[in-house]
């Protein structure tokens, strides 16, 4: 056929894979066009390449799901880092990739999403669903930043969610009399094996986060230097930290040794050595206890807040620097944060024996 002058030369096909009848309607239906000013070829080019452009959109939205992109978020949001914290999301991640992992990420909608989190609501556990939310709202961020999508659709997804409730702060002790009655409490309770009770009064005098003495190795103290170093993964902030030893959590350790020496854990388990013992056993210890006051509503976290009350009122304020360092708190201000935690340790070492011989005289007062 001719376009503009110029011959053109459009195929039908072989024989015997096309036939003689196929070729002449074949033949037929491009004369048609050809008469209707269509240029076959070139139109069943564009035909063609648009074809193809779609399948490969399609195949592109098939492969970008939120599955893919969830875990793209996570390793360039963690990278090598590990701790309780990362492996909760992770959990957290994983239950919702369960639940919406297979959707293209842009077609991904609130009302998708939506349906988990009120699973998680309805459980009792709304502060959760807060965060799971949050989760899936920076999946959809890291797909925008790569372009895959051009609007979050999750960005306010927390409007659909319950009113969130008010956050109540963990009990702390800040009273010496109640400290002590406290302290006389614990001191006389004889209803737990060692490794818990010689941990809730370890935690007392130190005082870390559960997790991090709950798991800890004895291979992380040095006694020579009484220094404990309690590696990353364990630390909320993902940064080793070292905490100095009082001449009490020392005698308290050689007494587990006792007990847990041959184990790798300090606080190992009675009946298995090579574990370690459960979540909630130092706080289910520090409420059998026989606590008065209004005492009982003292968590093991609360011994945190209990630590940095009476030091800062003993102090007037002047140690906060060395008490926030001591409690392993980021430190908001850059220029301060770019010390090195070990221009501390010296102070940090007189504030951990002057703090467990205080409990020590507030104990022996309330006895």
């Amino acid at each position: 056929y001719y376009i503009k002058n110029k011959a053109k030369l459009k195929g039908l096909g072989s024989y015997p894979r096309v036939s003689l009848a196929k070729a002449r309607e074949l033949a037929n239906q491009i004369i048609a066009r050809v008469k209707a000013g269509e240029d076959v070829i070139e139109v069943d080019r564009q035909k063609a390449v648009e074809a193809k452009e779609l399948e490969e959109a399609e195949k592109a939205k098939n492969e970008n799901t939120f599955e893919k992109i969830a875990w793209q978020w996570f390793e360039h949001k963690y990278g090598e880092k590990n701790n309780s914290a990362i492996k909760r999301d992770k959990k957290r991640l994983e239950k919702l990739i369960a639940d919406i992992g297979t959707i293209p990420i842009d077609e991904l909608r609130a009302k998708d999403v939506l349906p988990h989190l009120q699973e998680i609501e309805n459980s009792g556990h709304i502060i959760k669903a807060y965060d799971v939310s949050a989760i899936a709202r920076q999946v959809c961020e890291h797909a925008m930043l790569l372009g895959l999508v051009d609007v979050n659709y999750l960005q306010s997804i927390t409007k659909l969610l319950k009113p969130r409730p008010e956050v109540k702060h963990r009990e702390a002790l800040t009273d010496k009399v109640e400290v002590g009655k406290m302290l006389k409490a614990v001191w006389k309770n004889n209803r737990s094996y060692p490794s818990i009770i010689l941990g809730l009064k370890l935690i007392i005098y130190l005082p870390t986060r559960t997790n991090e003495l709950r798991l800890a190795q004895w291979e992380e103290f040095d006694f020579d230097k009484k220094l404990w170093t309690i590696p990353c993964e364990r630390m909320k902030n993902s940064k080793e930290h070292t905490v100095p030893l009082s001449r009490q959590v020392i005698e308290l350790l050689e007494e587990l040794k006792k007990y847990n020496g041959n184990s790798k854990y300090v606080l190992a388990r009675l009946d298995n050595p090579n574990k370690v013992i459960g979540d909630h056993s130092l706080l289910n210890c520090l409420k059998t206890s026989d606590l008065d006051g209004g005492t009982h509503k003292l968590t093991v976290h609360g011994l945190r807040g209990m630590f940095s009350s009476l030091l800062n009122e003993l102090s007037k304020g002047q140690l906060s620097v060395v008490i926030e360092k001591q409690l392993s708190h980021n430190e908001r201000d850059k220029t301060k944060a770019a010390y090195d935690h070990a221009q501390y340790i010296d102070e940090r070492r007189e504030l951990m024996q002057r703090y467990a011989d205080m409990l020590d005289q507030l104990r022996s007062e309330a006895e």
